[in-house]
């Protein structure tokens, strides 16, 4: 018997939180798909149910008038649901995948004239957040879907925070507090932070994955390339683009007016970077914020029809199918259809997954070699991969849990000649299990989980991964 909340009944498990649990839903009588997110521990503790209650609070806040309809629609909750005894709420269930996905593909790059609307679009919702006291603290591609309409939503408000008075500054700790890639400088330390400020910082970072389809820099801690960022203040940032020009692949057609906002954004002095007003008003924006309503229409459907067909190439991803219905936050392709899977010790995942139908790939006569493929990719992975180690979950079965390291160089003075000798520190990535399954017809699908490790270096190998089964693939046929 399926799992009932409420008037909801639970299909299949759509992808996790920190401490959260995420399922698809459905409601009787209702032609709609749910999002029902709960508490994915049996016994929590009471910190973790006091900040899930809170996260049901903001997002709650954030639906009265005015909302912004980047803000996801809050359905349904319950706070305290005896039994069985988990707090949980229902939102929409957004069927066109996160930006991060998005921004993952190689075919088609966004201008800067259409990341604009999308930009806009999200820096409105997280003025609406501000403007009811609420900080996001955790802004990131990921974080980002989009509904059937290709409207941005901003989602996960699990590190959210609530100020205590308009415009004080936000007193908070980080631990557990953001994503390294979009955390302020003053994130990573212990002093109290202005959590509008923090905001304001991620939101930076994404305007240059949205539109570099790159990252500027790895962290704002220690970091080389946010060392010349800092610098820049004195020499204009030259020496900041100069050493990442190479990297960005649309680099000569960057604008002055996008870097003049991305860098302010990203300044290191919390007081240098500018309010959401002024990036609204920003000489960047300024092209789309004097349209008219006619040519605003027009833009807008542009804007679709181009993200419509980034969606695309995710579906299609030339030949390695993404597998329909797969939503990007971790949807369970083997509960769409329940009892297609041969595999007799299916469960439940428990984290964000990928999968890829490799139905009409690298079969000898007819049927595929299942122990020769996973051989055949493990090897291949050792290979191409640096510091990927594998470890055979069983013998039996077809899968293999994947440990990928990078070797951190550090030094340390030998006591003996007092020569400096380097040694060789490893730093765990990523972890994920790849698994075989066998469905309808001889139908293949290879699984990803990730089970350690930050959300984009896993979907960072995914994408590594699946390249070398295209060239597996077209060795095969």
């Amino acid at each position: 018997m399926k799992k009932q909340y409420g008037q909801f009944t639970i299909i299949c498990p759509a992808g996790s939180g920190g401490f959260g649990a995420i399922y698809a839903v459905v409601r009787e009588g209702d032609s709609k798909a749910y999002i029902l997110k709960t508490l994915k521990k049996v016994d929590p503790t009471t910190r973790e149910i006091e900040l899930f209650k809170k996260e049901i609070d903001i997002i709650n806040i954030l639906n009265k008038d005015p909302r912004n309809d980047s803000i996801p629609i809050l359905y349904y909750y319950d706070k305290n649901n005896i039994p069985p005894s988990l707090p949980y709420f229902v939102i929409d269930f957004y069927s066109k995948g996160n930006l991060y996905l998005y921004l993952k593909q190689q075919k088609y790059f966004l201008s800067e004239r259409h990341a604009k609307v999308i930009f806009k679009k999200i820096v409105k919702a997280i003025e609406s957040c501000h403007n009811k006291n609420i900080c996001h603290f955790d802004i990131k591609p990921g974080n980002i879907v989009f509904n059937k309409n290709f409207e941005p939503i901003i989602i996960d408000f699990g590190l959210a925070d609530i100020y205590k008075e308009s415009n004080s500054e936000l007193i908070a700790f980080t631990n557990g507090r953001g994503t390294d890639n979009y955390k302020s400088p003053e994130m990573w330390g212990t002093n109290p932070f202005y959590g509008v400020k923090c905001d304001i910082f991620s939101l930076g970072v994404l305007l240059f994955n949205l539109v570099t389809k790159k990252i500027g820099f790895y962290k704002s801690k220690d970091d080389p390339y946010y060392i010349k960022i800092i610098n820049g203040e004195n020499n204009n940032y030259s020496e900041y683009w100069d050493i990442i020009k190479n990297g960005i692949d649309n680099f000569e057609k960057l604008s002055e007016n996008f870097k003049k906002l991305y860098i302010s954004m990203v300044a290191y002095n919390p007081d240098n970077r500018p309010t959401i007003e002024e990036i609204l008003k920003s000489d960047w924006l300024k092209e789309i914020n004097n349209l008219t309503p006619k040519e605003n229409d027009v833009l807008e459907k542009e804007v679709k029809n181009e993200l419509n067909k980034i969606y695309e190439e995710i579906q299609e991803d030339n030949g390695l199918n993404i597998v329909e219905g797969l939503n990007f936050l971790g949807y369970e392709t083997r509960c769409k259809k329940e009892g297609i899977f041969k595999n007799k010790n299916i469960k439940p995942k428990k984290f964000q997954n990928d999968s890829l139908n490799i139905n009409p790939f690298i079969k000898i006569n007819g049927k595929l070699d299942e122990v020769e493929f996973m051989n055949c990719l493990g090897n291949e992975i050792l290979t191409e991969i640096k510091g990927s180690n594998i470890q055979r979950t069983n013998k039996k079965d077809l899968k293999y849990d994947f440990i990928i390291e990078k070797k951190e160089e550090s030094k340390q003075e030998e006591e003996e000649n007092e020569e400096e000798a380097e040694e060789e520190k490893e730093i765990m990535e990523c972890k994920m299990e790849i698994e075989l399954f066998e469905f309808e017809k001889d139908g293949y699908i290879l699984e990803f989980l990730r089970t350690e490790g930050d959300i984009q270096k896993f979907y960072d190998y995914f994408f590594k991964i699946k390249e070398i089964i295209k060239i597996m693939i077209k060795n095969c046929s």
